[in-house]
């Protein structure tokens, strides 16, 4: 009896000590996005205008805790739009939702990263608007 119970107590430490990472640790936190951010948008695809087109936008964004909204505008050639955005952080991943009231309604799904100092935001975003479809990529800098 003193055997299977020292053999127990054995398994028990040597699987305390076997160095596997804890499945319930806490997440890391979401990164801090709230500001006024400047981006460079560039066209990846779609029907609404030539991939390789740029123009630029200006986010200015709110957050609490892991969500985080605010308003957007972007102009360039042949660009003139505003609207809102809505999203979720996680750790330095986000995705979100723009959704445009000007020039026509309209709704964009997107996600991408912010980097570890939380200074610039890179990412993807794709939907269709009165003028057809659009994929853009976006590099984005805190003001």
């Amino acid at each position: 009896m003193t055997r299977c119970l020292l053999a127990v107590l054995v398994a028990v430490a040597l699987s305390a000590c076997s160095g596997r990472s804890n499945p319930s640790a806490p997440a890391a936190p979401p990164a801090q996005v709230a500001g006024l951010w400047t981006a460079s948008m560039t066209v990846t695809g779609g029907t609404e205008m030539a991939a390789g087109s740029q123009y630029g936008a200006m986010f200015t964004l709110s957050q609490s805790a892991a969500q985080i909204g605010g308003s957007f505008s972007a102009s360039g050639p042949g660009v003139a739009i505003w609207g809102g955005i809505v999203g979720t952080m996680t750790g330095s991943g986000f995705r979100f939702t723009l959704s445009q009231i000007s020039p026509c309604p309209a709704t964009f799904t997107g996600s991408g990263t912010v980097s570890a100092n939380d200074s610039t935001l890179m990412g993807s975003y794709s939907g269709t608007d009165c003028g057809g479809t659009v994929s853009t990529a976006l590099v984005a800098t805190r003001e």
